[in-house]
């Protein structure tokens, strides 16, 4: 089920229609499926990050298709950033298994062409409304392999779980970003509430199964 993006401003929204090939506009959204649905955190999607480079049968690539695949086969949809990539892959994935993708793109990088795997593209104009969307409509969010942009999206996640804003679990797909995770608890840079917030998966399937996990009980944190 799409995400509803209207409670979040006001964005360009287009719908990717499956009758044109990549190299065709996007088609307006078709009758049988409306935008509006409501935005509870059981109707949110499970959004994927990571590196906008991987390419199609790399290990990062494949863990994200997987991840996107089963997610459908759940009934959940995929949000990404819109691109290439783990974005392209975990897109690929919710469409091969007959689910949707959301893509979360932006008007900075209009040079870049949406992945022809998005079924529904959210546009914002600035990487931190782009940021704030994926949040906003996400109620799970894995994080596999990606560089510096991947590091700053994780930082945020943290920082809304610090702040108990964060509506489900962070999914560390990835053992740099675990290994990141272990060396700031060791130096005290990590709150507990964050770490409470930060799951590990060894696979695709477990990374969902984590996604879709309740949140950590706040009660369980009083006084951290």
């Amino acid at each position: 089920m799409i995400p509803d993006p209207s409670p979040f401003g006001t964005p360009r929204v287009a719908w990717n229609n499956p009758r044109f090939g990549p190299e065709q506009p996007l088609g307006p959204p078709p009758e049988e499926a409306p935008l509006s649905v409501p935005l509870s955190p059981r109707e949110r999607g499970v959004a994927v990050f990571g590196a906008s480079d991987a390419d199609a049968g790399s290990e990062a690539y494949e863990l994200a298709r997987a991840v996107g695949a089963g997610l459908a086969r759940r009934g959940v949809a995929v949000v990404t950033g819109g691109y290439g990539g783990v974005m392209e892959a975990a897109s690929r994935g919710a469409r091969e298994a007959g689910g949707e993708a959301v893509g979360v793109t932006c008007r900075a990088f209009s040079w870049r062409r949406p992945s022809p795997w998005v079924s529904l593209e959210i546009e914002e104009d600035d990487l931190f409304t782009r940021t704030a969307r994926m949040f906003a409509i996400s109620r799970g969010f894995v994080v596999v392999g990606g560089g510096a942009g991947t590091l700053a999206e994780l930082a945020m996640l943290w920082a809304h779980a610090r702040l108990e804003t964060l509506p489900g679990p962070i999914v560390l797909l990835d053992a740099v970003w675990e290994r990141l995770s272990d060396d700031l608890a060791r130096a005290g840079r990590l709150e507990r509430r964050c770490l409470a917030a930060t799951r590990r998966a060894s696979g695709a399937d477990e990374a969902v199964e984590l996604a879709l996990a309740p949140p950590v009980d706040r009660g369980a944190l009083e006084g951290v």
